[in-house]
């Protein structure tokens, strides 16, 4: 049940939008759909992209690039965080502690 709850978190994770210099851009299959086809063609069809609060930006296609390297590599992260989390639930002895094991990113403690 631990790694069905953590495949849900990950699926959860790649349908949220991403920050990306100063907006939230969404990164749903569609939405990274939509962006592959743009660069694929080599040209933007319009001189903005709306961003996940439904604002217009204006962008170019080497920004779309970098907004899709972001995407991308937000991808990774979630899917590196889902595996280490998957290997710690797999290491753990007791169903005490897999129970209590919290899905999610690390909490990250203050300096």
């Amino acid at each position: 049940m631990k790694v069905a709850d953590i495949n849900t978190w990950r699926d959860q994770q790649e349908q949220a939008p991403v920050e990306h210099n100063g907006h939230r851009w969404d990164a749903d299959p569609t939405s990274r759909a939509r962006i592959e086809s743009v660069l694929l063609a080599g040209a933007m069809p319009l001189d903005y992209w709306t961003d996940a609060d439904n604002v217009d930006r204006t962008m170019t296609l080497e920004q779309l690039r970098a907004l899709y390297a972001a995407i991308v590599q937000q991808g990774g992260r979630i899917h590196d965080r889902q595996r280490q989390m998957k290997a710690e639930v797999a290491a753990l002895t007791t169903i005490e502690d897999v129970q209590s094991y919290p899905v999610g990113w690390p909490i990250e403690e203050p300096a």
